[in-house]
């Protein structure tokens, strides 16, 4: 058996952004949601910490939702994380691929790499009865920060 581990680190600049901050209450899921449903193609959200809901505007014309605030984002690397997911979203979506789920980013790929590079006599399963050409892919955007690893986020053309 083996095990292959996908791994692309992702550099980016300590940017300061503004966002909005909201109260993630009681209701705090369904609010989410609601916010997520109506503001999907101009603003970013994810809940931070159990009290709030940070709010990144996208688009040019979106305006800021909520009580504003200064985020730096190697502070915040869930949200980075968060703002990378939306990117990829975005391009696949702007690609035409069916996206299955978000966290982790789930789509449908054109063609099925495993079945493509597999040895000679080796036939990987079909995925879930779709066509081969089909296969489900999978991405997350985790944070990973390393103890002691002071530059794991440092812009390459500048380390």
């Amino acid at each position: 058996m083996s095990l292959v581990l996908n791994f692309s680190p992702i550099g980016f600049d300590d940017f300061e952004i503004k966002v909005g901050q909201l109260p993630y209450g009681g209701d705090g899921e369904e609010v989410l949601k609601q916010l997520r449903e109506e503001h999907n193609a101009t603003h970013v959200f994810r809940r931070e910490g159990k009290d709030s809901i940070l709010v990144v505007p996208l688009a040019p014309e979106a305006s800021l939702l909520g009580e504003p605030k200064a985020v730096r984002l190697k502070e915040n690397l869930g949200l980075a994380a968060a703002l990378v997911r939306n990117a990829l979203l975005t391009y696949l979506a702007g690609m035409g691929r069916t996206v299955l789920s978000y966290d982790p980013l789930k789509f449908i790929a054109r063609r099925d790499l495993l079945r493509v590079n597999a040895p000679h006599g080796i036939a990987p399963p079909d995925w879930r009865g779709q066509p081969r050409s089909t296969a489900p892919a999978e991405k997350s955007a985790q944070p990973i920060s390393p103890r002691g690893c002071s530059r794991q986020l440092s812009n390459p053309a500048t380390a």
